[in-house]
């Protein structure tokens, strides 16, 4: 998932020089995503278990962070929520990522490719339907926020009913 409009509307809720929105968005999870990983794993947690609790808190924290920033009327706290979505979402790194490998170690590169180059696509349509959705609405709530969340929540569902680990 990727937001197609961040900075537009970082810089229509705070006033925030585009310039400068990186220092309002960089966030480390992604060591705390790897290490928890391993810790579960280390105390014996199986890995397919190790790997759903990563995706769902890749996708369902995003989801709870971007509803919250959508209700939200401040500036500070929506952009705070948006950061913290996008950090959250690099759980993925030890959740959908790491899944590759454990199908296919030796066509990981391969399976990764794919399913990076699918996941993609609906990007393409994701910008236009954002701006097609702010048009019609005026709300970045409806246009930017709902979308996010409801792919979220239904990539959530559908990685832990469908995702499968044989090893």
């Amino acid at each position: 998932m990727s937001f197609t409009h961040p900075q537009a509307h970082i810089k229509h809720i705070s006033n925030t020089l585009i310039t400068t929105t990186h220092t309002h968005t960089h966030t480390p999870p992604q060591g705390i995503a790897g290490t928890t990983a391993d810790a579960l794993l280390a105390r014996g947690v199986p890995v397919h278990l190790v790997r759903r609790l990563a995706q769902c808190t890749a996708f369902l924290t995003p989801a709870v962070c971007l509803t919250g920033a959508a209700l939200s009327d401040d500036g500070a706290t929506r952009v705070a929520l948006i950061t913290a979505s996008l950090g959250m979402a690099s759980f993925s790194l030890a959740g959908l990522y790491c899944n590759h490998a454990d199908l296919s170690p030796k066509y990981a590169p391969l399976l990764l490719g794919c399913t990076n180059t699918a996941g993609a696509i609906p990007g393409i349509f994701g910008v236009a339907l954002t701006g097609v959705l702010l048009d019609r609405t005026d709300s970045w709530g409806l246009a930017l926020f709902a979308p996010c969340v409801l792919l979220f929540v239904a990539g959530s569902f559908v990685f832990c009913t469908f995702g499968r680990y044989e090893g």
